[in-house]
């Protein structure tokens, strides 16, 4: 019987959108993160790169907490509107697809510029 394949489909857009959005929050994250990070670094003379060290971890585990956050939403509302374990497997292989082509693309990106 295929009646999971709506459900896995679903999910795998569902999945799609929040690696995404991971990624988009991600890229802001880091990029105030080091400019907050440089700004420390150079007012505290006195602390120097213990003060700039500080910021550049926080701002690093705030981006980790949201990736984990968004997956663990992700695969409860995943389970909660379908109900089956294949809609689960659905959801990972489209957040993982999406993480994938951006690595690759950024990969790309890079060695062109």
């Amino acid at each position: 019987d295929n009646d999971w394949i709506p459900a896995a489909s679903m999910s795998f857009l569902f999945g799609s959108i929040l690696s995404a959005a991971c990624g988009y929050m991600g890229m802001h994250v880091a990029t105030e993160g080091n400019c907050r990070t440089a700004a420390a670094c150079y007012s505290s003379r006195e602390e120097g790169l213990s003060r700039g060290l500080q910021v550049a971890f926080r701002s690093g585990a705030c981006m980790g907490l949201g990736v984990v956050s968004f997956g663990a939403f992700g695969l409860s509302l995943s389970y909660a509107i379908f109900g089956n374990t294949n809609a689960l497997g659905g959801f990972g292989f489209g957040s993982s697809a999406v993480a994938l082509f951006a690595r690759v693309g950024g990969g790309i990106y890079t060695k062109a510029a």
